[in-house]
């Protein structure tokens, strides 16, 4: 008893269709889990270890700078960069399947590589110069002077040294009277003595040791760290780091929250049989991270099995399937989740419509400048009312110029619209007469437009001459077997036995093709 190859592909495609489907129904369930980063721990300087008084109430002196405070534990400095050690699981590199759009698989996990961390390609860390934070733009490295400092000449300064106090290059030479550099309010200058808000002078300059970390607690006492994405600070003389911004501590380092080992939060993992895998920006600003198992922040709605903005896209504007209306001579647009158009090159809005200033009656050369249908120029051509029609456009219709022989809109007479129901054909005018013309990868065909690559019955021409028998299949115009296309073989499976040929292999399907 033999089944026919359409009812097989019939029963595959079922299966197909419900696998997908229980598919979609699991990733539906995931529940999403937003996680904010705590609203103390923005930019500001994160909490400062403090290290408890010694019994015999003696004080802790200030670190040296031979064992710099912020030196990361064996712990923490094993991996070189904590925030990007662990995948989308488990600290494994993560899979094509796994990262949502925005997201590229990389062995760290699903990384962004708009980030300085992984700039235009995995592994890719950009570096900076002194006293400033890397930062990746469009794939390509680059630095930005830390906040606190300014360019000048190539480095990143503080416009509070004897070498440039206030701007760049303006120098409080020691010979002028007045050598050191200071101010307040932002306002700097170069003085003969130091204020109270800045006692010390050190090189020239007027600072406070208790904050400044070129001069930490004495001059020439300079700070320094080794925690990644971290810049030096000096507080209450005492040498730490702060966080670059963009990052947060997190164990001793300074981390993003944005990846799945630390998504919204220190600490908080996305895990893949949590049914939340992948860490993504949530809420209106687009600066919270939580896991999710759907579609990220820029695209959030799940319209007809894919992530889109209905904010924005023309086909889903608003909700689901609500599609932006066509409007002639426009583009449709959908903006706050409103349809709107815009219109197309070489048209003008005039009064709700796109309309073409050269040639329209009631809008020529202007909105609203009508060419009266009763005066000796009623008609518009190049901007302009006109009495008559050029040459190239003899006849007058609806008070446009327009040629009667070529015009789809207008074919032998005003009015007559040309219109075509062959399939891949579009209506064309030619001689005064409506025919059509077949599109583009297409071919006239015994009246109808023809793929000659793809058509069972037209294969590579014209014609019965060129129709595929024998269960052969159509492609790149060359009748050849597919398998799928076979027909069912009685205790066995179809096969190819040539390029044009089907077939059944053995008993079983144990046997050649024959």
């Amino acid at each position: 008893m033999s089944m026919g190859h359409r009812s097989l592909r019939s029963v595959r495609s079922f299966l197909t269709a419900a696998a997908a489907g229980a598919l979609a129904a699991a990733c539906a369930s995931g529940a999403s889990v937003q996680a904010t980063p705590d609203a103390s721990m923005g930019d500001a300087m994160p909490s400062l270890p403090v290290e408890a008084a010694p019994d015999d109430g003696t004080v802790s002196a200030p670190p040296d700078s031979s064992s710099p405070a912020d030196a990361p534990t064996a712990d923490e400095s094993s991996t070189g960069n904590p925030d990007t050690d662990a995948g989308p699981e488990d600290g494994g590199a993560a899979e094509a399947g796994q990262c949502l759009p925005g997201l590229t698989p990389c062995e760290t996990g699903c990384e962004d590589l708009t980030a300085p961390a992984n700039c235009g390609a995995c592994g890719n860390a950009c570096t900076s110069m002194a006293n400033a934070v890397p930062t990746c733009a469009n794939g390509t490295c680059s630095s930005a002077c830390a906040a606190g400092y300014s360019l000048c000449k190539g480095a990143c300064v503080q416009f509070s040294t004897a070498e440039n106090c206030g701007s760049c290059g303006v120098t409080c030479a020691a010979d002028s009277g007045a050598p050191v550099c200071a101010g307040t309010g932002g306002a700097l200058a170069c003085v003969s003595g130091c204020p109270a808000a800045a006692p010390t002078l050190c090189a020239g300059s007027c600072v406070d040791t208790t904050s400044d970390h070129a001069n930490c607690s004495s001059c020439g006492h300079a700070c320094t760290t080794a925690v990644a994405n971290a810049a030096p600070v000096c507080v209450h003389s005492a040498c730490t780091f702060s966080c670059n911004a963009g990052y947060f501590p997190c164990s001793g380092a300074c981390i993003q929250y944005t990846t799945a080992s630390n998504c919204g939060a220190c600490g908080v993992t996305c895990k893949l049989d949590s049914g939340t895998p992948t860490c993504a920006a949530s809420g209106d600003s687009g600066n919270s991270y939580g896991c999710v198992s759907g579609c990220p922040s820029t695209a959030p709605t799940l319209c007809a099995g894919s992530c889109t903005s209905t904010a924005t896209d023309v086909n889903n504007c608003g909700s689901c399937g609500h599609a932006c209306p066509a409007v002639a001579n426009a583009t449709p647009t959908c903006a706050g989740g409103a349809c709107g158009f815009t219109c197309n090159s070489g048209f003008t809005l005039c009064n709700g419509a796109c309309v073409d200033l050269t040639s329209d009656r009631n809008n020529c050369s202007a909105c609203g400048d009508v060419c009266a249908p009763d005066s000796s120029t009623p008609a518009c051509s190049s901007s302009s009312c006109v009495s008559g029609c050029p040459g190239s456009a003899p006849t007058l219709c609806s008070g446009s110029c327009v040629n009667t022989t070529t015009s789809a809109t207008n074919c032998g007479t005003c009015g007559t619209h040309c219109s075509t129901g062959v399939a891949n054909a579009t209506a064309t005018c030619v001689g005064s007469s409506c025919t059509f013309a077949c599109n583009s990868g297409f071919t006239l065909c015994n009246g109808a437009c023809i793929n000659f690559q793809t058509d069972n019955n037209n294969c590579g021409g014209c014609g019965s001459a060129f129709a595929c028998t024998n269960n052969l299949a159509c492609s790149g115009g060359v009748c050849t077997c597919e398998k799928s296309d076979c027909p069912a073989c009685f205790l066995s499976s179809p096969c190819c036995k040539s390029s044009t040929q089907c077939g059944c292999n053995g008993l079983l399907g144990l046997g050649p093709c024959n």
